[in-house]
């Protein structure tokens, strides 16, 4: 019965049932925790069941016949991932508070019923690898079916990180949005974590509380290499492999007499073949001249003639040498072999 007292520690059960709420991504609870015994108890920590659930403080001390209330904050939307369209979702999150110096610790379960509000599809949105620093970005959607009466919705995100737009999908659907998320031009390279919170509006005017859809965004640097590796994979001793590599930059950014190439890897040769408006071509020639892996790179220093700025690119390359005339290579004795060249 996790409702029953646990040690010296104890928590009414009504504080343990947060009843019928609306979904959504910051719901607030406080959980009062009562300490019976004539000794002060220690809390070290705290553990939940899910990453839905946090709680603050997370170390604390209850005075004998004390009270200490811990503020909770749960993200009710995880329970309606889903695409079902249930009305109500069943809350249960573990909690266990870690007493003293013990590896064990006392621990209750707070339950409740979420009611879904929206349906998303998607719940999160990833730009990856399509967005280049001080380029236009792309679009990504996210299509809202209301699972209750709402006239509006309403999106916000960070301005310095995204701009956001609702429209209503179409005439026959009048209940349907679709929000359109596009990322800042301005983003730094990088990666870029943040929520675009969507608000329902009632007809009423009445407002529910936020859902958030988690939004990650990878900024590409203006200057970048397709592949960013390469990778030849098994190479016989004395042949040959060939991979073609592009280098990608805005338009009049860098010229072709602009880079100089350096190559750091035994047996390889890296020969420009064209260039277009996207940038210039590399084939890349790997000469297997030892057994077992091997590995090195190709630096490619670049001057931006816009900014006056110079750059380096670097280039992973590897590959592993066999001799299929000698068995050796599949038991070595020179740990030596192993290594990669300088």
């Amino acid at each position: 019965d996790p409702t029953r007292t646990l040690g010296p520690l104890y928590v009414d059960p009504k504080y343990l049932d947060i009843g019928t709420v609306w979904e959504q991504s910051d719901f607030k609870w406080t959980l009062p925790i009562e300490n019976r015994s004539d000794r002060p108890v220690a809390i070290r920590g705290l553990r939940f069941s899910c990453t839905c659930a946090t709680g603050k403080p997370s170390k604390f001390v209850i005075e004998p016949r004390g009270i200490r209330h811990l503020q909770l904050t749960l993200d009710l939307t995880s329970k309606a991932a889903s695409h079902t369209r249930r009305p109500t979702d069943i809350l249960r999150v573990g909690l266990v508070a870690l007493v003293g110096d013990k590896k064990s610790g006392v621990g209750w379960e707070i339950t409740g019923r979420v009611k879904k509000l929206l349906q998303l599809k998607p719940r999160f949105l990833y730009f990856a690898h399509n967005v280049v620093a001080g380029l236009l970005t792309t679009e990504q959607y996210v299509e809202v079916a209301p699972l209750y009466p709402v006239a509006d919705l309403l999106a916000e995100s960070q301005p310095d990180l995204a701009y956001c737009r609702v429209t209503r999908v179409n005439a026959t659907s009048p209940g349907r949005f679709r929000v359109t998320v596009k990322p800042r031009i301005g983003l730094e390279p990088g990666l870029h974590r943040f929520n675009v919170m969507l608000i329902a509006v009632t007809g009423a005017g009445r407002r529910f509380l936020p859902i958030a859809v988690p939004v990650e965004v990878y900024v590409r640097s203006r200057v970048y290499a397709e592949p960013r590796r390469v990778v030849f994979g098994l190479i016989a001793y004395g042949q040959r492999q060939s991979d073609q590599v592009l280098l990608r930059f805005p338009p009049n950014e860098v010229e072709r007499d602009d880079i100089k190439v350096y190559v750091e890897m035994s047996g390889l040769e890296v020969t420009p073949v064209r260039a277009d408006d996207a940038g210039p071509a590399y084939v890349f020639t790997q000469r297997a001249q030892r057994h077992g892996p091997c590995s090195g790179r190709v630096v490619f220093e670049l001057h931006s003639r816009t900014s006056g700025m110079q750059s380096q690119l670097v280039v992973p390359v590897s590959y592993y040498g066999i001799d299929f005339s000698d068995k050796s290579h599949l038991q070595r004795d020179d740990p030596a072999a192993d290594q990669p060249p300088h």
